[in-house]
This record gives C-alpha cells, sequence and structure tokens, in this order.
C-alpha cells in the first residue's frame, strides 16, 4: 500500500486519512482512481469485506488494492490500436506497431473467427495455457475450456454471432481455463467484435485471475479469524 499511494506507514497509521486515500470502503470488488501523494491519479482494483472480532463487533473493513493502472493502459491503447491499425494494415508501420502492443500486452489475447477457430494469438496466451503457436492456430477456441464446458462454450459463442457487442472485463462470471497439461485456473475475459476483411470476427483478451483469488481467500480467513 505505501508503494502504491506513496504514503509511508508512518504517516497515516492512527490518523485520519488524507483525501486521497479516501476510498468507498463498501461494496464489492470494483475499479477506481487512486490520486497518490502529489496527486497523480492512477488505475487501483479494490476489495472490501467487513471486519468484526470475536464478539461480533464491528471493528471497520479490510481492503486488498491491486495497481492495475499499467494493465488499463495497455488494454486502452491495445483495443484503440486493434480498431484503427486494422484498417491500415496494408502499411508495415501499422502492423508492426500493431504486433509489438500484441506482444507487449499483460493478458492473453487471441482472435477467433466466426467458426470458433483461432487466428490470431500473442505469446502471453502460449505461456497461461502451455500450447506453442502452432498448436493453438486454427484449432477451436474450446480447447482452452474445460472438457464438461465445451460443448456449452460452442453454443454459446453461436448465439453471440447473432448479437455481437462488446463485453467488459469481470462482469461476475465465473469462468475457467484448462491448460494443456489439464490443470485449471480462474479467468476473466473481456471480448470485443472486431471486423475484419473476410467478416466479423472476435478479439478475447484472458486474465488469469488466480492470484487474486488467492487474496480473495486470504481476506475471509482473516475475517473468519476474527469473528
Amino acid at each position: 500500500m505505501e508503494e502504491i499511494s506513496g504514503w509511508s506507514k508512518h504517516e497515516v497509521v492512527g490518523r485520519h486519512p488524507p483525501v486521497e486515500l479516501q476510498l468507498p470502503l463498501h461494496g464489492n470488488t470494483r475499479e477506481l482512481q487512486l490520486l497518490r501523494k502529489g496527486g497523480v491519479a492512477i488505475d487501483v482494483e479494490i476489495r472490501t469485506a467487513a471486519w468484526f472480532d470475536g464478539q461480533g463487533n464491528s471493528m471497520g473493513t479490510l481492503a486488498i488494492l491491486s495497481d492495475v493502472s499499467e494493465r488499463r493502459t495497455a488494454e486502452r491503447e491495445l483495443r484503440v490500436m486493434m480498431a484503427g491499425a486494422r484498417r491500415e494494415l496494408t502499411e508495415a508501420r501499422a502492423d508492426r506497431r500493431f504486433r509489438e502492443l500484441l506482444e507487449a500486452a499483460p493478458d492473453a489475447i487471441l482472435e477467433v473467427d466466426r467458426d470458433g477457430r483461432i487466428v490470431l494469438l500473442n505469446v502471453v496466451t502460449e505461456k497461461m495455457f502451455g500450447y506453442s503457436r502452432e498448436e493453438l492456430l486454427q484449432r477451436p477456441v474450446e480447447l482452452l475450456l474445460p472438457q464438461e464446458l465445451r460443448d456449452a462454450h460452442s453454443t454459446h459463442r453461436s448465439t453471440y454471432w447473432n448479437n455481437p457487442a462488446t463485453r467488459l472485463m469481470g462482469g461476475g462470471l465465473k469462468l475457467h481455463g484448462q491448460r494443456k497439461d489439464g490443470t485449471r485456473f480462474p479467468v476473466e475475459i473481456g471480448l470485443s467484435p472486431v471486423k475484419s476483411d473476410d467478416g466479423f470476427r472476435v478479439t478475447a483478451i484472458i486474465r488469469d485471475i488466480s492470484e487474486r483469488e488467492e487474496a480473495e481467500e486470504r481476506l475471509r480467513a482473516i475475517q473468519e479469524r476474527y469473528t
């Protein structure tokens, strides 16, 4: 928290928080902008929970904050580039910049055609799922899902094409991916329909949220300890 906010522990502990640290400590997981010491705004993700003592008396609020500013900046820039650069792919410079952004993104990114085949992916996708690029290209995207969910996803994908729309990360959906070795892990997925020369495709941004869920589990354990 000291690194994220710019405030040292001795400056704030035991005192009313400075205006920059007066956060809305209620509700579920959400994103907001935090003003660092000095006034610089950064994007953060905040998860909160009520804190009680052993007698059930309220002790305040527990909060876990994550700095997501770099991830959000990269995500916004990537979306702009994927919308704009594709109109200029005949220019080598635009294509090179698009590839640079794709590979520099912190999340797995892949593009799927109308038949559900993977036609584009970045290196993070390979690392996250344990497949090589050659093993994924032109393969059904359902390969990255747990076996029992693949048929349902194929049906869902067909329905999505009837009304393709941008879907932001999160949304309360409990989703899981499956690696090549069979292990499963929790993910968040953002979807964006993209118009290409051969029709619409869908760009998926996939985020591994294993660390976040572990942090939430630690938060729940702290709650249980004090109830």
